[in-house]
């Protein structure tokens, strides 16, 4: 309730200023009771607040935790300064009044905010970054000026206070406006003071407190008899008049307030002479004054007739009345010995619905609505608020027509009841519901969700969420992320695109919150087992055959979507090493936590984060994927199970990323293998057995080799232990006259490997596809028709590959990992380069120790130092007939040549010196240097 251009100087000075502080007002009350206007608090807290108003929009709703610690904080600094007990009082129905005028005008723009924001929110592209912030400021100022005090919002407060504040506190709820219950709770005598922000509720009669500071408690209080007495006469220079709570009453309605608007040309420097004219002998109706000063704006349009005039004088007559008598709920204790404080505070009262300036003032007349009050505030305050909260119980009348003592006895006793329970808080005055917090969330299977985890980012864009609810969302789903506001958007938006519906939240019950939200384990054993039993070696290559038997690309590409970069990774690392198969190891002991009776089959092995290993501390570093399969009755696969049940260690690690989807094709390589193993020789035949002379091969009863261990000849090195041991340079890079790529080169022939015309078949193969359109004149314009045209169109080009939005064919990770299983039978992979397994590293590396340890190699090196010397002694010689032509003392090129040339010629004499002058077969004057390769 505001009186326009009252508050200051008026009232109170300049906003910042004290003249008093809580403690002294403590030490004059033996007992400070504090009663506070929480729309007042709560408004205060969400616009000092950004991001209360963002999370306000989210949907669906969210508690406003940010909200509560605010209001409850400014409550503690009251009890900090020498409050005893507070009083927290909510507002409840809106009076027609108000509704009509202030409310009429304060929201009559919510429909227009409304439909910017929606345009704001489905606007997708900007021209420019400056537009965007443009934009989001914009938002955040409708967001702000669309802000309203939900029921959910109350009852966390109220919980909140009592839980930090437990008897101290009471909480209070109106039938109307919080401002008269706060004034009747003075009047009554139950609280000393209001704290409020409107300082025009002393126009009510109570003594109010403004603006306290959180630190020093100094604020600005202000008493009725003071103002009325010494402030007003004052400021308005009327000390020859008597002010009372009439003429400020009327006062209030000659400046304008929240019930009727001001005149035009009426204003604070006018009010001196409007109060002299009710001081006024014969006055004292004040009925003729109020008429004067409205005959005195009837050139204006708004009161050019009698009707228009009459109107706004009832309207003055109906303002003043409430502010002279407004409604409240009045407390009556039970026992009339026991005074109105006491028995608040006990609990030991009932409440009626009356005038806040005097108790004995009451409108709950049920069977005969007052005319007289109707027309005094143009409405029936009783029957206004039982109507509203659906509480009014239709009376049983006798035969007679007389209405049943029995049952209005009965009637009266339930509504005291609810009035009683709205005045307590235990339910909502604005509706009669009870209070209570948001509905918790759930998922699909029933299990409870905590509060911002199931966001809809469509209907409010991620470019308008506050960091807060985007950090949750991605914690909720125990997504990694940088602490940077930019790059958090970006990954919500990619899991967004990508895997909205998808990405499911984890339930509560796996979930806990401490410092930061940490994942409980969700698998659990099972309830007959024992101890954990995990598979390795030829005990898991017998899972992974039932398990991945009849694993196909349909069963892969869905949860991989188009993600060919994905994709890509995915086959890196299966084909690079990146997977240890000996760290592999599986168990059926696992049972998830929510659904016990699904049969799973846990597969966990570390994965290296990357193929690069650039970082120094990366190169021991490992992912743990843990890879979770639900089974059917023959353990076979059905599904992954979702997230955290299957999850990798790596930030993308929520989702089935490329260190998972390795882990996947590797198990399908090592069933694939198995089968070539278990049902061939394993000896290359024909045209390959030259070729792979050097490759593994099996004894003729293959029944007694171990599978396993002959797998792990196949597979490649792991990449880690190739980046920690030395890697031979013809083993990287075989030079194009080595055995090596002679070999490779013939393998890439017989086998008809050849890359470049693969994908121009495939491409030929895509522009082939017939587009079955009927040319039939029939079918034009024919849009049901054209739709399943295009249906069956996406069908067939997805053919030969299926094609994301730029057309790109999708990478077949299942099929590509198959042919290379193929390949590796053979020691290659699917470029028909050797695949470097660890055996054959290993052996490798042997032979060029070995050969850098025989005596050919020295006779090599030997050879090649011998020409080095020739060449310098060459140059030497012709740069000291240069410097004796120059008669110049040897320069700095002479001097190095000679250096070198000694150099040169101590190597040569120690390599010598090594060789067996008695073996002729070793001796260099027997062999003949010229006719030795020159091979490093």
């Amino acid at each position: 309730m505001g009186v326009q251009g009252l508050s200051t100087p008026y009232i109170r000075d300049k906003g910042n200023t004290t003249n008093h502080d809580v403690r002294t007002l403590a030490g004059q009350n033996d007992d400070l009771i504090i009663a506070f206007d929480m729309s007042y608090f709560m408004m205060k807290a969400i616009h000092s607040t950004p991001s209360i108003s963002s999370k306000f929009h989210c949907v669906p709703k969210l508690p406003l935790p940010e909200l509560t610690d605010k209001v409850i904080h400014m409550i503690k600094s009251y009890f900090q300064n020498g409050m005893n007990k507070a009083i927290l009082v909510f507002d409840g129905l809106t009076p027609p009044l108000k509704e009509n005028y202030a409310h009429s005008k304060r929201y009559a723009n919510n429909e227009q905010y409304r439909t910017r924001l929606s345009e704001l929110y489905a606007k997708e592209q900007f021209a420019t970054e400056l537009e965007e912030k443009h934009d989001i400021a914009e938002v955040r100022k409708l967001q702000k000026a669309l802000i309203s005090i939900r029921r959910d919002m109350v009852h966390d407060v109220i919980t909140r206070a009592i839980r930090a504040f437990g008897d101290s506190v009471r909480c209070v709820g109106s039938c109307f406006e919080a401002d008269h219950q706060l004034a009747a709770l003075f009047r009554q005598g139950i609280v000393n003071y209001v704290a409020t922000i409107d300082s025009d509720l002393i126009c009510l009669g109570s003594n109010v407190i403004v603006n306290m500071d959180a630190n020093s408690g100094k604020c600005w209080a202000m008493e009725l008899s003071t103002l009325l007495t010494e402030r007003l006469p004052s400021k308005f220079r009327t000390d020859d008049v008597e002010w009372t709570h009439e003429i400020l009453c009327h006062v209030a309605c000659f400046l304008g307030n929240d019930y009727i608007h001001r005149l035009h040309g009426n204003g604070p420097g006018k009010v001196k002479d409007f109060v002299k004219s009710l001081s006024m002998p014969g006055n004292e109706s004040f009925d003729c004054v109020i008429r004067e000063k409205i005959n005195e704006c009837s050139t204006r349009a708004e009161l050019d007739t009698l009707q228009k005039k009459e109107n706004h004088f009832i309207l003055w007559k109906r303002a003043y009345s409430m502010f002279r008598d407004g409604p409240a709920f009045i407390v009556h204790s039970d026992n009339q010995e026991q005074s109105t404080t006491d028995a608040f505070f006990s609990g030991t009262f009932w409440v009626s619905i009356g005038s806040y300036r005097d108790s004995s003032i009451e409108f709950n007349s049920l069977v005969d609505i007052d005319e007289d009050v109707e027309r005094y505030f143009g409405f029936n305050p009783y029957a206004k608020f039982v109507d509203t909260i659906d509480m009014q119980i239709p009376l049983e009348t006798s035969s007679s027509g007389e209405a049943s003592t029995t049952d209005d006895d009965v009637n009266s006793h339930r509504i005291r009841v609810l009035f009683k329970e709205c005045f307590n808080m235990e339910r909502w005055p604005k509706d009669g519901t009870i209070l209570k917090c948001l509905d918790e969330p759930t998922d699909a299977n029933g299990h409870a969700l905590y509060h911002g985890s199931t966001i809809d980012y469509d209907r409010v864009p991620i470019r308008f969420q506050s960091i807060d609810v985007l950090k949750f969302y991605l914690d909720s789903r125990q997504v990694k992320y940088v602490n940077n506001v930019g790059n958090i958007k970006l990954l919500v938006s990619s899991i967004w695109r990508s895997h909205g519906s998808i990405l499911n939240p984890i339930p509560k019950i796996l979930m806990r919150g401490t410092a930061g939200w940490i994942k409980e384990e969700i698998l659990v054993r099972a309830d007959n087992s024992t101890e954990l039993n995990w598979m390795k070696e030829n005990e898991l290559l017998s899972s992974l055959q039932k398990c991945f038997n009849g694993f196909t690309s349909d069963k892969f590409d869905p949860d991989y979507g188009k993600r060919n970069g994905t994709r890509k990774r995915v086959l890196k690392h299966a084909q690079g090493g990146s997977i240890d198969i000996t760290m592999i190891k599986a168990t059926y002991s696992l049972v998830h936590k929510l659904y016990t009776n699904q049969k799973l089959l846990v597969i966990e092995a570390p994965c290296a984060p990357s193929q690069k290993l650039k970082d120094k501390n990366n190169k021991n570093d490992f992912h743990i994927a843990r890879l979770c399969i639900e089974l059917d009755e023959n353990d076979a696969f059905v599904s992954y199970s979702v997230h955290p049940a299957t999850g990798c260690g790596c930030p993308n690690g929520c989702i089935l990323c490329a260190h998972l989807g390795a882990l996947i094709c590797v198990c399908y390589a090592m069933t694939i293998l198995h089968d070539l193993i278990v049902n061939s020789n394993n000896c290359p035949d024909d045209l390959n057995t030259e070729m792979n002379a050097d490759r593994p091969c099996s004894e003729s009863d293959g029944a007694d080799t171990d599978t396993f261990q002959k797998m792990i000849e196949y597979f490649p090195r792991s990449i880690h232990e190739r980046m920690l041991q030395p890697i031979a340079t013809d083993d990287a890079w075989c030079p194009p006259w080595s055995k090596t790529k002679k070999s490779k080169k013939q393998y890439r022939k017989h086998n008809k490997m050849n890359r470049k015309k693969d994908k121009k078949k495939k491409k030929i193969q895509s522009q082939q596809v017939e587009d079955p359109v009927d040319e039939s004149e029939d079918n034009i314009g024919d849009d049901s028709e054209d739709d399943d045209l295009i249906e069956c169109l996406s069908q067939l080009h997805a053919i030969p590959g299926v094609l994301d939005a730029s057309h790109t064919e999708m990478i077949d990770v299942i099929g590509t990992m198959k042919e290379w299983s193929e390949h590796l039978m053979n020691g290659r992979d699917n470029r028909g380069n050797e695949v470097k397994s660890n055996v054959e590293s290993r052996k490798h590396i042997d032979r060029v120790l070995e050969y850098k340890g025989s005596e050919i190699y020295r006779l090599r090196q030997i050879k090649r130092m011998e020409r080095i010397h020739t060449f310098l002694e060459i140059n030497e010689q012709k740069q000291t007939r240069d410097s004796c032509v120059d008669n110049d003392d040897e320069d700095g090129d002479t001097l190095l040549l000679r250096s070198l040339l000694d150099v040169t010629t101590q190597s040569r004499d120690a390599m010598q010196h090594h060789l067996d002058p008695h073996n002729n077969m070793m001796n260099s004057e027997t062999l003949n240097l010229k006719k030795l390769p020159d091979h490093s």
